[in-house]
């Protein structure tokens, strides 16, 4: 009997198509709620470096979901390869280490030690990448972090530092002999480790504490020795990098942004990778906070990486951080006038964007986007007297934007602390056309229309004690420069 010359490759078309699937099915890595902590509200993230990605701060965190295989909730993610995420239960964050196949059940435990009183425990097949940061948690409630603000003098920060992270490099040491853990586990702890100690290094810079220039001798020196050279792990190290490379790499960076996006082009100990993720993240950061001291040399670096940069990711967020900079100066478009509902606080008769702006026609607007389960924005708006009598003094409008779903939490908060003037509920909330236009992703956040009503700032100062040298500043200068693209 002769076999048909189609028969073989038949069968091997369905033999891969087979083993696909299987390969699929063993990608899905499943961490399970015990029931009794289903209630509780937990959330999973990568720890990823798309920092300064607006889309990507809107989908990448993961809600619990069904496991209707498994007749309980929990998460079930695609996993390629191992990947670090941040388990956060409540009050409580936990790192955790997930690799393919993974099949895990968490349980919440009480611990007074740990931050929200909680801690997690894992149990299950690859359990022990998963526990370590419970074990490593635990271990760390018998230090504490160093803090610069609190220690003040620079060389004893420095060697603070060194002892926090050695303490959990000894730890790891420790872990490791008992557990016998993978090597690509082992790489990555000790470049997370690695990237905690360079960024708390450099948070006295980073934080407008103290000046580069005003450090110790020799202050840098370990942080300068520690290289990050695994591209497949900048999703562990991209805050360090960006502390290391940009904010502490000068004295300001704000007058010196040339010299450092040629530093970083120029430097011959960093991968094409990172070196294109570092403009990205230098671009975006400028953009964002808008500082326009340096404003023609911004867009030259903008135009000069748009033609240099080869990754697609980097390439769209450079386009995100080029079009959120160059709102400004700009007046909101008809669509956003015209398109955004409103409703006030005193009557359920709505209104436009457009319609309230013109009641204030003339005159410079601070918009306050907050809304009643915000604990932040309200904490701020506990603070905000000095700011209100300082708008007040100069004519400027205070105008609230709530983005809350519910109206009678919205109106209830607003009574209790005592907000009710310029008070309005944006329709639609987030997908309304004002926030799809100007791309929050959090909230408090504040911006600032001069007196013509163009965009002056869409992350102006906020509106507390500390920032009221911000807030004049940035009033001072709505009203003396012409920007111009």
């Amino acid at each position: 009997m002769k076999t048909s010359k189609y028969i073989i490759p038949f069968f091997l078309v369905l033999l891969l198509l087979n083993l696909s699937i299987t390969i699929q099915s063993q990608q899905k890595a499943t961490i399970a709620i015990n029931p009794k902590d289903s209630n509780v509200f937990v959330t999973l993230s990568p720890i990823d470096w798309s920092f300064w990605d607006e889309n990507y701060k809107k989908t990448k965190r993961i809600s619990k979901q069904s496991l209707d295989t498994l007749n309980t909730i929990g998460f079930q993610l695609d996993a390629t390869k191992p990947q670090l995420y941040l388990f956060q239960l409540m009050n409580y964050n936990q790192y955790v280490y997930i690799s393919p196949s993974d099949k895990v059940k968490v349980y919440t435990e009480v611990d007074s030690c740990t931050s929200g009183g909680k801690t997690l425990r894992f149990e299950g097949a690859n359990a022990v990448y998963y526990n370590y940061y419970r074990e490593l948690n635990l271990h760390l409630c018998s230090y504490k972090m160093p803090w610069f603000n609190i220690i003040k003098d620079m060389n004893i920060y420095k060697n603070k530092v060194k002892e926090w992270l050695s303490v959990q490099s000894i730890f790891l040491e420790r872990y490791q002999k008992n557990n016998n853990l993978r090597a690509d586990f082992v790489e990555a702890e000790i470049m997370r480790i690695n990237s905690e100690y360079v960024r708390l290094i450099c948070s006295p810079v980073y934080n407008r504490f103290i000046a580069k220039d005003s450090l110790p001798d020799f202050y840098f020196d370990e942080a300068n020795r520690i290289t990050f050279d695994n591209d497949e792990l900048l999703p562990i190290y991209f805050r360090a990098i960006f502390a290391k490379y940009i904010i502490c790499s000068t004295n300001n960076v704000f007058s010196n942004i040339k010299s450092i996006y040629n530093g970083i082009r120029l430097n011959k100990h960093l991968s094409k990778y990172n070196k294109e993720y570092l403009t990205t993240a230098l671009i975006g950061y400028l953009a964002y906070i808008q500082n326009f001291s340096n404003k023609e040399e911004l867009i030259e670096i903008i135009a000069e990486s748009e033609k240099q940069i080869e990754n697609e990711t980097f390439r769209l967020s450079i386009k995100n951080s080029k079009e959120y900079f160059l709102y400004l100066n700009h007046p909101f478009p008809d669509n956003v006038l015209d398109q955004t509902i409103l409703v006030s606080i005193y009557s359920k008769n709505k209104i436009t964007l457009r319609e309230l702006m013109q009641k204030y026609y003339g005159q410079p607007i601070y918009f306050d986007f907050w809304a009643s389960w915000c604990d932040a924005c309200r904490n701020d708006i506990h603070d905000s007297g000095d700011a209100k009598q300082l708008f007040k003094d100069k004519g400027i409008n205070y105008i609230y934007l709530s983005l809350d779903k519910d109206d009678n939490a919205w109106k209830k908060t607003s009574e209790k602390d005592n907000i009710l003037t310029n008070q309005f509920r944006i329709i639609g909330e987030n997908k309304s056309a004002l926030m799809q236009y100007l791309k929050f992703t959090a909230i408090p956040q504040y911006i600032y229309l001069d007196k013509s009503h163009k965009l002056f700032s869409t992350a102006a100062p906020r509106p507390i004690s500390r920032c009221l040298m911000d807030l004049q500043t940035m009033i001072k200068d709505s009203g003396n420069k012409t920007i111009h693209f």
